[in-house]
């Protein structure tokens, strides 16, 4: 664990502190999946998408990239109304996750982070880097932003390719390296630099090229994550699922897999990965999920109802218009109109976490954003 970062996000941060102490025991021990019957307690983390835009290409994007993304027209909220839904959640002191789409696509972005860091709470936000302009630097250091995440995927090569966005690894490499010499020039403690990376599947010598990379240009940590996916046929089982339960939402995450067959041909030494990265990692190192057989991940065998997930418990979901949604794009309600804890706890919503407790949904197949996924 980067310890240094809790550490300095806390500092920075005080009135947070009880509240993260809070949850932190709730995830040893959460009474309230355990024992409430779908109610929960606030949120620890309450991701904003502030947009759903992208100008990037990603075909197995968690927000539907890229002909969603690309092609999104759907309305966005305004500054004021994105700081309301701030000023409801304030008192839970919940870590504020600025993602999208690409968040700095919004000129707001900065004004937003500065608007819930002068209300005591921990923020954050992603990025490609490729509008990490010498001006948005100086913009991020002055917002007092605690954690950025960057995106990268590999050697310039495959990552141009992937994110089908020419210079997209010029542009974040240069964006993340003055972004970190200019903070540490300026001896700031924030932000904490994240590199992350989708371990490629067809060759995990990318993984290797991130993690060396990462640490040139001065990163604190590193995370890495599995390719998400679902099998096309996914779509209809979802939705039976939900004429069938009433619950459930209509967003799949991931890249699509038609007849179940993936569009390349996979790396056949990638059941020793986790490994080889965290004998040569020289910084702090992370995997997303902790412990996986990629055999049966890269297979087409459905989770185990075993596979447990607190999403719904911890992470509240803003959507570009305002609704409160779970994880699958369950929409609750509008967020800017209607009390945070009333939807959050809304039968509807008790409803989707009870479903949830059970066992997976359709659309869970190999969501590993929270999901811990087990395999019989």
């Amino acid at each position: 664990m980067n310890v240094k970062k809790y550490f300095n996000a806390g500092l920075a941060n005080p009135l947070s502190v009880p509240w993260k102490l809070f949850n932190i025991l709730r995830h040893k021990f959460p009474v309230d999946f355990w024992f409430l019957n779908g109610w929960s307690f606030p949120p620890e983390m309450i991701t904003i998408l502030i947009t759903k835009r992208c100008n990037f290409s990603c075909p197995g994007c968690s927000s539907a990239s890229p002909e969603y993304t690309k092609n999104f027209k759907g309305a966005e909220l305004k500054t004021d109304d994105f700081k309301k839904i701030i000023d409801k959640v304030a008192w839970f002191k919940p870590g504020i996750y600025f993602c999208g789409g690409e968040p700095t696509l919004r000129e707001d972005l900065y004004e937003l982070i500065g608007y819930a860091k002068n209300k005591g709470l921990v923020t954050a936000f992603t990025t490609n880097g490729s509008l990490l302009s010498d001006e948005n630097i100086k913009k991020i250091l002055s917002s007092g932003v605690d954690f950025i995440s960057a995106s990268l995927d590999g050697a310039p090569e495959h990552h141009n390719s992937y994110r089908g966005f020419e210079k997209a690894y010029e542009k974040l490499t240069y964006g993340i390296t003055e972004l970190i010499k200019k903070r540490d020039e300026q001896k700031l403690k924030s932000p904490n630099v994240r590199i992350t990376c989708i371990i490629n599947p067809e060759d995990k010598k990318d993984a290797f090229f991130v993690l060396k990379k990462a640490k040139e240009i001065g990163a604190d940590e590193v995370a890495f994550g599995n390719l998400m996916f679902y099998p096309s046929s996914y779509i209809l089982k979802q939705k039976k699922f939900i004429a069938e339960n009433g619950t459930g939402g209509s967003c799949l995450v991931g890249l699509e897999v038609s007849k179940n067959k993936f569009p390349f041909s996979l790396d056949s030494n990638l059941d020793d990965v986790y490994d080889e990265l965290k004998m040569q990692a020289k910084l702090p190192v992370t995997f997303v999920p902790r412990k996986i057989d990629l055999n049966k991940f890269f297979s087409f065998q459905d989770p185990s109802s075993d596979s447990q997930c607190l999403s719904p418990w911890f992470v509240g979901t803003i959507m570009p218009d305002g609704t409160l949604s779970a994880c699958q794009e369950f929409r609750l309600g509008n967020g800017v109109e209607t009390s945070f804890m009333s939807l959050w706890n809304s039968p509807q919503m008790k409803k989707f976490r009870k479903f949830r407790k059970k066992g997976v949904f359709p659309a869970c197949f190999r969501c590993i954003e929270g999901q811990a996924i087990k395999f019989d």
